[in-house]
């Protein structure tokens, strides 16, 4: 007997030898008989082999027209619709109820299909969109408060001319970046918010962090930022008290001047060594100091549908942010929606 032969044919299944491969030549024992034959065999893996097939499929439909994919997907929903109306049929529903359960199987797909490219609802054929409930946030004023920190006196024409502009606008919203939480001294924060409540219509402060990414951090009003900070930094209160007394005993003049001169060295002036005592503030440190002032709660950013109308409805704040991956894309106005929402309701009834 031979080498090969005298070798046993289930060698292959010890627990360290490794499987067959793919079309690799194995040793097969016969049924009924001792003498092995050399056989190429085909391991096959049928869920690796449907998942191969569904990722080569779903490759080749992304690389159709725009326009056939579309048609594609109509089909696709169509057939769903049959298949729903023909099983209601063979449940012995009648025409009405098989409909029914024909809309109700292909709905979820066309949502699926269409979801992204819905941005509003109509309510009572009013149509209610998120442009129209979303306010505009502005990054100007509130960059300019540390960027003449860093500069003092020396500000740029440019930046004068934003604080000028700051208290003549009519913005419900300020942004103010933590960038990657290594530039904004609280002091400069707590100025801002002081500034803002005193000069400016500015309702709420939007926190954000991580330059460009503007990772959601929070939403705070000015007066809150004032009080809270104020409160844990006494120094910053008694500061600004003195620099707006001063101002005001000045001749009158316009709110822009006094915001300019006050930025441009009379803070600087009457904070002692601010720069030497700086505090940089997080995202941390900011909840830490702001408590409940500070609202950190964010929706899914997505289409206007009840479910989220409701949550913003019930919201106990004004504005509310959306998000995608954290990430900011909108604020509501509460109020403005509840507002839209109560106007369609009525012309609803007079008509």
């Amino acid at each position: 007997m031979s080498a090969r032969d005298a070798t046993p044919a289930t060698a292959s299944l010890e627990p360290n030898a490794e499987p067959p491969r793919i079309g690799e030549a194995t040793d097969t024992v016969v049924p009924g008989g001792g003498a092995s034959i050399d056989k190429a065999v085909t391991v096959r893996n049928p869920r690796i082999s449907i998942r191969s097939i569904l990722l080569s499929t779903t490759e080749q439909f992304i690389q159709w027209p725009r326009r056939l994919r579309v048609a594609a997907a109509g089909y696709v929903v169509v057939l769903v619709f049959g298949l729903g109306v023909g099983l209601a049929h063979l449940a012995q529903a009648d025409r009405t109820s098989a409909l029914v359960v024909g809309v109700l199987v292909a709905g979820p797909l066309v949502v699926a299909l269409m979801g992204d490219r819905i941005t509003g609802i109509k309510a009572f054929s009013v149509e209610l969109s998120l442009a129209q409930v979303t306010v505009s946030v502005e990054s100007d004023f509130s960059g300019a408060v540390m960027s003449l920190a860093e500069m003092g006196p020396s500000g740029t024409p440019e930046l004068q001319k934003t604080l000028s502009e700051a208290t003549r606008s009519r913005s419900q919203l300020l942004r103010l970046n933590l960038r990657d939480e290594d530039y904004w001294w609280l002091s400069r924060v707590f100025l801002a918010g002081a500034l803002a409540w005193d000069y400016t219509s500015v309702e709420a402060f939007v926190f954000v962090r991580s330059g460009d990414q503007r990772i959601f951090v929070g939403i705070a009003t000015p007066q809150d930022l004032r009080l809270r900070i104020g409160s844990a930094f006494p120094d910053y209160e008694v500061a600004y008290r003195r620099v707006r007394f001063e101002v005001a005993a000045s001749p009158s003049r316009k709110p822009e001047d006094e915001l300019n001169e006050i930025l441009s060295w009379r803070w600087h002036a009457s904070l002692t060594d601010e720069i030497g005592t700086k505090v940089i503030v997080t995202r941390r440190n900011l909840k830490d100091w702001m408590g409940d002032a500070l609202d950190t709660d964010d929706l899914p950013y997505g289409p206007l549908n009840p479910l989220l109308r409701y949550r913003i409805a019930s919201s106990p704040r004004r504005f509310a942010a959306l998000t995608q991956e954290s990430k900011l894309v909108d604020i509501v106005d509460r109020d403005e929606l509840a507002k839209r929402t109560t106007i369609s309701d009525l012309e609803q009834m007079l008509r």
